[in-house]
């Protein structure tokens, strides 16, 4: 399997604990702290949840999103 980049919050094996600052990974069997949980790393159990664990009226939205290029107009190098 390949490690994939990633934030816990994000995952589909994390699962919010009675104290809302503690997530527990259920692939892995540890938990972790809101602020490792929300910070990138690389795991290989990931799995996409486009919904946050500590906010579940959140969604997933990328901070960059790709907008279609407007081409036309634009000088061709060839």
């Amino acid at each position: 399997m390949d490690s994939k980049c990633c934030c816990c919050r994000y995952c589909a094996n994390a699962v919010l604990t009675e104290n809302e600052n503690v997530i527990y990974c259920e692939s892995s069997g540890n938990t972790f702290s809101k602020k490792y949980a929300t910070r990138y790393k690389v795991c290989k159990d990931f799995i996409f949840n486009e919904l946050d664990v500590f906010d579940i009226e959140h969604t997933y939205k990328p901070k960059w999103p790709l907008k279609p290029k407007n081409l036309e107009g634009q000088r061709s190098l060839f």
